[in-house]
């Protein structure tokens, strides 16, 4: 959540994509907030993984390791022609 604060602050449009299951992503819906700080309203948050990819130039991925090899199975199902993928 900070990564996409802080690329929001110096001037990108971000879409933060959460987790369907995260408890953090009916948290930050609802309010913008998580327990470390609010976001701006101009970050678009959701679990909608293909939209999110759609609308990407660049795909930031800060996620647990855990659940990394599935998120990236899961990103792989989408158009990445042109997209940089930072993790």
């Amino acid at each position: 959540s900070c990564i996409a604060w802080y690329l929001d602050k110096i001037g990108h449009d971000v879409i933060s994509c959460v987790l369907e299951n995260a408890p953090e992503l009916i948290q930050l819906k609802a309010t913008h907030k998580n327990d470390y700080l609010t976001y701006p309203q101009s970050i678009e948050v959701t679990s909608d993984l293909e939209h999110a990819v759609e609308h990407a130039e660049v795909i930031v991925i800060s996620i647990s390791s855990q659940y990394l090899r599935s998120y990236m199975e899961d990103i792989a199902k989408n158009n990445l022609e042109g997209k940089t993928i930072i993790g």
